[in-house]
């Protein structure tokens, strides 16, 4: 298989898949990831932990990317039935 920009955007349209099929029930509570803590506000303007800051990219990019990967699915699958 060549490396090229087409196996590139499949291989990011199927990790993305694989972010939006992810139950929070089963695996994110698992390690952690199942809720974000906004309970205590900063006033002081103080940095969110690294923790924090990737659980809500990752429910931003699973929220948001759900309506992406509609379209990106089937442009993958139409060019896998033309070009093989």
């Amino acid at each position: 298989m060549a490396f090229t920009l087409g196996s590139i955007f499949e291989f990011i349209v199927l990790i993305m898949n694989a972010f939006a099929i992810l139950d929070e029930k089963r695996f994110l509570r698992k390690i952690g990831w199942d809720k974000i803590d906004n309970s205590q506000p900063r006033f002081d303007g103080g940095v969110q932990s690294v923790k924090q800051q990737l659980i809500i990219l990752f429910y931003a990019a699973r929220n948001i990317g759900v309506y992406f990967l509609i379209p990106c699915n089937i442009i993958c699958l139409v060019g896998e039935v033309l070009f093989g």
